[in-house]
């Protein structure tokens, strides 16, 4: 709806399906965009949630990828094509630089799951992954406090839990991420397929944790 110079709306879809006959495809089971504001310059939008997302990809014996009904068949790569290019040589701007302002406040993202198949290699790779994601206070396009950002995931057969929390800073000149990642209950399952002949994991409740801190901001000296 019009709303002085700008627009304002919200968006609210059950139970989306695509399916090749019994088949399911891509589906998911709701999708709510609500707060959507459009003015001059900038876009914002309150909340979106996603309820229960869930897809297939599958990597064939040729290569060719196949997902959502479609494949995929990558270029090969050629010689000429990885020979090295000298970068044209450009103004220095806004490591992030956006013509407009984006907010997005909220983002839930509950029980998302992907199915992955890969019949390149023997034996058959199969595993499905799950995911949760929770972020609020992103914002692209001007200076803003840090996003927050809250992974859930595991995939079966090869991680019981993996978790991603921390922040993410994403100003036109300034960049930064703090995250804290942990693991467990990590197996090679599935992923054995990926090792080299005589290379066997005997990992059977792997556990890790890290930190990871970057910072990428532009030079007030210019340079």
């Amino acid at each position: 709806s019009q709303s002085g110079d700008g627009l304002i709306g919200s968006l609210v879809a059950d139970h989306l399906r695509f399916a090749d006959g019994p088949t399911e495809l891509v589906a998911v089971d709701r999708l709510a965009v609500e707060g959507i504001s459009v003015h001059p310059g900038e876009i914002s939008v309150a909340s979106i949630d996603v309820e229960h997302p869930r897809s297939a990809v599958a990597r064939e014996v040729d290569n060719s990828f196949l997902a959502a009904g479609m494949r995929l068949r990558l270029p090969q790569t050629s010689e000429q094509a990885l020979a090295p290019t000298s970068a044209p040589a450009v103004n220095a701007g806004p490591l992030l630089g956006l013509p407009i302002a984006a907010t997005l406040e909220k983002l839930r993202v509950r029980d998302a799951s992907l199915a992955l198949t890969d019949r390149a290699v023997q034996p058959v790779a199969q595993t499905t992954a799950w995911a949760a994601v929770d972020l609020d206070h992103l914002t692209l396009g001007r200076s803003a406090e840090p996003a927050t950002l809250n992974v859930r995931a595991k995939a079966t057969g090869v991680a019981e839990e993996l978790s991603v929390s921390g922040t993410l800073t994403t100003a036109p000149d300034h960049q930064a991420v703090h995250l804290q990642i942990v693991g467990r209950g990590l197996r090679a399952g599935p992923l054995a397929a990926y090792m080299p002949a005589g290379v066997n994991v005997g990992l059977k409740d792997g556990r890790f944790s890290t930190a990871i801190d970057g910072d990428l901001a532009l030079n007030p000296k210019g340079g």
